[in-house]
C-alpha cells in the first residue's frame, strides 16, 4: 500500500486506525480490583517500587539462574531488534536499492516465518528441552554467514537479497523455539507469587535494549560495510552460544527437582 498510495494516504489512513481503536476503547468497562483495607493507604509508587525490589532481590540473590536467562533474552533482542528493525530495510532499500513493495513482500515473509514459527515450534513442544537451546543460538549465529559471504563476493543483486530474507527467516523462526524454551525456564523456577514481578522486570529489560540495538546498528551503517555488519552478527550471538552451554545442560533437572 505505501508503494501505490504514497506516505501521505498511509498516514491519514494510520490516524483513522488508532482514532478508531481509540473510540472503541471508550466503551469498554471494566469492573474496580478488589482491594483489602490494609492496601487502601499504600500510595502506588509505593507499590510498584517495593514490586520492583522483591523482583530484582529474587533475580540478584535467591536464583541468580533465572537473572543469568534475564541476560540471555536481554541480548538476543538487542541484537535482533537492531537487525531486524535497522539492518534488513535498510540493506534492502539503501544498499540493494529495491522500492517500498519489494521490501513490504521480504518483511511480509518474515512475519509469516515468524507465525509459522510460533506454530511449528508448538507442535514440537513435548520434544523441546532447555540443552537444546545452544543449538539453537548456533543455528541463529550460523544463519547469517551465507548472507555474509554473498555481500562479500560478487554476487548479483537478486542473489544477495534471497539470501538476506531466507537466512533471516530461519533465524526468526530458530528464535521462536528459543522462546518456546526460556520463557517456560523462568516462569518455571520462579514463585507463583512474584512470577508476575519478575516477568515485568525481564521484560523491561529487553524493551529497554531495543533502542539501544537500533542505535548500535544505525552507528554500525554508518562506519561499517554491510558484510562486516552481519558478520559481526554472527560473532556477536555465536560466543553466547558457547558461554550458554552450562546454564542450560542442566536446568531441566534442577526445574524437576
Amino acid at each position: 500500500m505505501y508503494g501505490l498510495i504514497g506516505i501521505r494516504l498511509m498516514m491519514l489512513i494510520t490516524a483513522a486506525c488508532l482514532m478508531s481503536a481509540a473510540m472503541v476503547e471508550c466503551f469498554i468497562r471494566l469492573a474496580k480490583p478488589l482491594s483489602n483495607q490494609d492496601d487502601a493507604g499504600i500510595c502506588l509508587l509505593g507499590v510498584i517500587i517495593g514490586d520492583m525490589h522483591s523482583a530484582t532481590a529474587f533475580l540478584l540473590r535467591k536464583e541468580p539462574t533465572v537473572a543469568r536467562l534475564a541476560g540471555v533474552c536481554t541480548w538476543i533482542n538487542l541484537i535482533l531488534t537492531g537487525f531486524s528493525s535497522v539492518s534488513f530495510p535498510y540493506i534492502i532499500r539503501t544498499t540493494l536499492g529495491y522500492d517500498a513493495a519489494t521490501y513490504g513482500l521480504c518483511d511480509g515473509i518474515i512475519g509469516i516465518a515468524g507465525i509459522a514459527g510460533t506454530f511449528i515450534a508448538g507442535c514440537f513442544a513435548n520434544c523441546l528441552k532447555s540443552r537444546n537451546a545452544p543449538s539453537l543460538l548456533f543455528v541463529e549465529s550460523l544463519m547469517l554467514l551465507p548472507p555474509t559471504i554473498a555481500f562479500l563476493l560478487p554476487c548479483s543483486t537478486q542473489t544477495k537479497l534471497i539470501m538476506l530474507v531466507l537466512c533471516t527467516a530461519v533465524v526468526i523462526i530458530a528464535v521462536d523455539f528459543l522462546n518456546l524454551i526460556l520463557v517456560p525456564s523462568i516462569q518455571m523456577r520462579t514463585p507463583t507469587a512474584i512470577t508476575g514481578k519478575v516477568m515485568a522486570i525481564i521484560s523491561s529489560l529487553t524493551i529497554c535494549a531495543q533502542p539501544l540495538g537500533q542505535m548500535l546498528y544505525g552507528w554500525l551503517h554508518a562506519h561499517c560495510t554491510v558484510w562486516l555488519i552481519l558478520l559481526i552478527s554472527a560473532l556477536a550471538s555465536l560466543p553466547l552460544a558457547w558461554l550458554a552451554r552450562p546454564l542450560f545442560m542442566h536446568l531441566d533437572d534442577t526445574i524437576s527437582k
